[in-house]
């Protein structure tokens, strides 16, 4: 999964618009939306730490190719009757 798909997903599930997650973060919105529009070539660390931590993920995971791990089974069992 590419970053820009990571970013835009993450972003809307926090219910951030592109501005909202730039102001907060300390970059440009125009740099969000490259980002999400897959326009950049290459992407400054210190961006991709503020979004990072931002958006409660590692900076890796953003740049990571291989999809997310499924979420972990509840171990707590229904109680049968």
């Amino acid at each position: 999964m590419a970053i820009y798909v990571r970013l835009r997903e993450l972003r809307s599930a926090l219910g951030l618009t592109q501005a909202e997650l730039a102001a907060r973060a300390g970059v440009r919105r125009a740099t969000v939306s490259r980002l999400e529009n897959s326009r950049v070539g290459a992407i400054d660390l210190g961006v991709l730490e503020k979004l990072a931590d931002l958006l409660g993920v590692e900076p890796g995971f953003l740049l990571s190719r291989t999809p997310p791990a499924p979420p972990a089974r509840s171990r707590v069992r229904a109680r049968r009757d």
